[in-house]
């Protein structure tokens, strides 16, 4: 449906004017994207709301804590020498994250999911930053742990997929990269983490409309964060 986005634009937008959010839905280069409605002055909170799931980016792993974002770069190191000895996609700043992070990690499914993920020729540049969020929000539904999500309060996979709005990509690139994320998740979790590739699929093109990155020291993509 062409007027799709349209609808959720106006949709969007009569929410955030409701809640006093200064920022609206507007169409931009690449699709729908979200715009200040009035000057925001630097340090200016707008929302306080902790993610679903944080993955920390390909390109970025080596450096970036993946429980508390901290960035080895700033200590003048470029890794952090503390890691998941299995899947070598998690590096931790300290012991205190580590253990705070490792017994979710490992005891989930999420380790052996990224392990295959990291070694499928499959997972590129393209979509490996798609299969780490859904290896993560559907090792949360195995392991049937809600986050706390901060004002929203804790959030597991059922209500996260209920409450999600979105719509699908206009872009066909970008709806075969979402397809390509499906089964290449799909293929790296265990059995018992599975969902349908149909039910994978709403949750992800929904997702991607919820997914905000955090840049790094330079502006890089540090981690992709699902609200």
């Amino acid at each position: 449906d062409n007027r799709e986005p349209e609808r959720f634009a106006c949709a969007s937008n009569a929410a955030l004017e409701r809640s006093g959010f200064p920022c609206r839905v507007a169409r931009g280069p690449g699709g729908l994207a979200m715009y200040a409605a009035r000057p925001i002055t630097a340090g200016e909170v707008l929302l306080h709301e902790r993610p679903l799931a944080l993955t920390v980016c390909r390109g970025a792993r080596s450096y970036r804590c993946a429980l508390c974002l901290s960035d080895s770069r700033a200590d003048g190191s470029p890794s952090w020498t503390l890691g998941c000895p299995h899947c070598l996609s998690m590096a931790y700043c300290s012991a205190v994250c580590a253990a705070a992070a490792l017994a979710f990690h490992a005891g989930s499914g999420e380790c052996e999911a990224l392990r295959k993920a990291v070694a499928d020729p499959d997972v590129d540049d393209g979509i490996f930053d798609q299969v780490a969020q859904a290896i993560r929000i559907l090792s949360l539904k195995q392991a049937g742990l809600s986050p706390d999500c901060g004002p929203a309060g804790p959030l597991g996979y059922s209500a996260y997929a209920a409450r999600l709005v979105g719509s699908a990509p206009e872009c066909t690139d970008a709806r075969l990269l979402i397809r390509r994320a499906v089964r290449a998740t799909l293929a790296a979790l265990p059995p018992r983490a599975r969902v349908a590739e149909a039910e994978a699929l709403h949750l992800l093109i929904r997702h991607h409309c919820n997914t905000f990155g955090l840049s790094g020291m330079a502006g890089e993509g540090g981690a992709p964060a699902s609200l």
